[in-house]
């Protein structure tokens, strides 16, 4: 399996139809996250680069990753990073991760 981007992943993890269990087993093996946690690690990557080079309003970041419930995109930030998104920014994105890393999924976010 090859490299996963945030649009397939999402599409993935949403549609309708039920995929092969097979299709699972190969994405875990792969990449050492079943797709919802990738789904919700690119999610807060991307979230994270947003925030450190835009000045867009946390709402729209949140909307931006695929969060329309912005308290629940800044609940999973914190769990991921140790702060809120307002206090990443404010703090210049220096994180405090407490999230463990399974793997290397950030090469797949441009």
């Amino acid at each position: 399996l090859s490299k996963y981007d945030l649009s397939s992943i999402h599409h993935l993890t949403t549609a309708g139809e039920a995929l092969n269990p097979e299709v699972y087993k190969q994405f875990k093996k792969a990449t050492g996250y079943s797709l919802q946690e990738y789904l919700i690690n690119l999610r807060m990557e991307k979230a994270k680069n947003l925030l450190k080079k835009t000045d867009l309003p946390i709402n729209t970041v949140s909307n931006a990753v695929g969060y329309e419930d912005q308290l629940a995109f800044s609940r999973m930030f914190k769990q991921h990073y140790g702060l809120s998104p307002r206090n990443y920014r404010e703090t210049g994105g220096e994180e405090q991760k407490v999230y463990k890393e399974k793997g290397d999924y950030t090469d797949a976010i441009s």
